[in-house]
């Protein structure tokens, strides 16, 4: 789900796609320049987040991830270079 849009991300994701052989969930969020979203996504097992920091998330070009609780991650979208953002989540990177 997302926040941007009463259908929670109906218009504003472009893909969703679960690379099982990988472990990847890979998305490409839509957005007008300068505005930025948040993409929540349901985990259904609680899983210990890999802190290689002393931060509690990882941020990169155009996204952020962040566990915002037990079972709920987001990734904070920031449109500063364009409308499209691709973002992706690395299941084993961050949860081993």
């Amino acid at each position: 789900a997302t926040d941007r849009h009463i259908s929670q991300g109906g218009i504003e994701l472009e893909s969703v796609r679960w690379d099982d052989a990988a472990g990847i969930l890979r998305g490409v969020s839509l957005g007008a320049r300068g505005v930025d979203h948040n993409v929540f996504i349901y985990l259904p097992e609680k899983h210990p987040w890999q802190q290689t920091d002393p931060f509690l998330f990882y941020d990169f070009s155009g996204y952020t991830l962040k566990i915002t609780e037990e079972n709920l991650l987001r990734v904070h979208v920031r449109f500063d270079q364009g409308d499209r953002v691709n973002w992706e989540l690395n299941v084993k990177m961050f949860f081993g």
